[in-house]
């Protein structure tokens, strides 16, 4: 009988060092950061005309289902958007509010659900006649839980992530160019 209980202890005192140690990750990692680069072979305007459209945005986000006005006005900083994805099957809904905005440079915007926020900065770079897009993307889990488990999923959000950039490049890239779009950039805020 004794045996039993010690083993019954060694297994108890093993789930709570494994619990503590998973949970210490969100004390010493409260937030995941990485970045995402692709190079686009269309000039800037072209790039962030393309990357702008809410009518691309199916090509481009994996699980995307749709994308609807809440308030504010489009490209305003402040205006927020309810984004609905589809991921394993499941419908998840996330309020994006757009936190800075300048034409063919910078959409940056704050994302949130019951789960977690992310911040994501997306800057465009004119390289000659082509644009570098880099995305600097902060997660922070909404609890604990969360917190500690993102930093042992960080590659995985890195790698969906730019999969999704790669497709925005393809997307970018077999879109023509339409010269004078002038009605299009006006509306951007040009």
């Amino acid at each position: 009988m004794s045996t039993l209980i010690k083993a019954i202890k060694y297994i108890l005192a093993t789930i709570a060092i494994l619990s503590i140690a998973f949970l210490s990750l969100g004390f010493i990692y409260p937030e995941v950061s990485f970045e995402n680069k692709v190079l686009v072979n269309k000039p800037i305007e072209h790039s962030f005309l393309v990357f702008n459209n809410p009518n691309k945005l199916k090509d481009w986000v994996t699980g995307f289902k749709k994308i609807s006005h809440v308030s504010g006005f489009p490209n305003e900083v402040g205006s927020k958007w309810a984004l609905t994805i589809e991921e394993h099957g499941e419908e998840i809904t996330m309020i994006e509010e757009i936190t800075a905005y300048e034409l063919d440079k910078l959409f940056a915007f704050k994302l949130e659900n019951d789960v977690l926020t992310t911040y994501v900065e997306i800057r465009f770079e004119q390289i000659g006649s082509s644009t570098t897009i880099v995305v600097n993307n902060r997660i922070i889990g909404k609890n604990i839980f969360f917190k500690s488990l993102f930093p042992l999923f960080k590659s995985y959000f890195a790698e969906k992530t730019q999969a999704d950039y790669e497709k925005l490049k393809n997307v970018i890239e077999s879109t023509e160019e339409k010269q004078g779009n002038l009605l299009m950039r006006w509306l951007m805020g040009s």
